[in-house]
């Protein structure tokens, strides 16, 4: 059975409801130096749109980018 499309939009928007919690209020030398909120953005960020970018490229990825 196939998952009702409205469903993906919902976590598409749930998940970057998410990072703007993570980092409201952090700038991006705290976000560079806290792994636990890399991790949960990332992890959003893979639920959004960048799944094979984040999990195949993870040692790409930098702070500043993401």
């Amino acid at each position: 059975m196939q998952r009702d499309p409205r469903a993906f939009i919902w976590d598409v928007r749930e998940s970057a409801l998410a990072i703007q919690s993570f980092v409201a209020e952090l700038n991006s030398d705290t976000y560079a130096s806290n792994s636990m909120a890399q991790a949960a953005c990332e992890r959003k960020f893979e639920i959004i749109a960048f799944r094979n970018q984040l999990i195949h490229g993870y040692a790409k990825i930098k702070a500043s980018t993401v």
